[in-house]
């Protein structure tokens, strides 16, 4: 959620075999644009021949969609670029994974969610040492 250029959508569906499906969403078009031509760039080019694996789908699925109106019933695993997220925009977030998420194991996010209801829910919570935060 907050995909950009997709690097991390396409890096995880080229590497990650046990991935199936690797959605992007991103609210800017200029962005969401980008990873569409970065894209069809690498596979024009031939890079992403390597990688090829047996997936439910041939390419990573890239969205112009606000990831609050984005259907998140399937989803199993999610990072949220939330670095330049308010904290309005967090809540509302959290209220939407933790509502409309039901297969959700994994959340990676660059700010915390705060609330008690998010402390209660999130069994374990990792902090991770970012070159930003030192």
């Amino acid at each position: 959620l907050g995909s950009g250029a997709g690097r991390l959508v396409a890096q995880v569906w080229l590497e990650v075999p046990a991935v199936q499906h690797a959605i992007g969403v991103e609210l800017a078009p200029s962005r969401h644009a980008a990873a569409v031509r970065a894209w069809t760039s690498a596979l024009h080019s031939g890079s992403t021949k390597q990688f090829k694996r047996s997936r439910l789908r041939d390419s990573p699925e890239f969205r112009l969609a606000s990831m609050l109106h984005t259907d998140l019933s399937s989803v199993t695993h999610v990072y949220v670029a939330s670095l330049c997220m308010g904290d309005a925009l967090m809540d509302a977030l959290w209220s939407k994974l933790h509502l409309d998420a039901p297969n959700l194991q994994v959340i990676a996010t660059l700010r915390a969610f705060r609330g008690d209801a998010a402390a209660e829910a999130l069994s374990r919570v990792a902090v991770v040492d970012m070159t930003w935060n030192r």
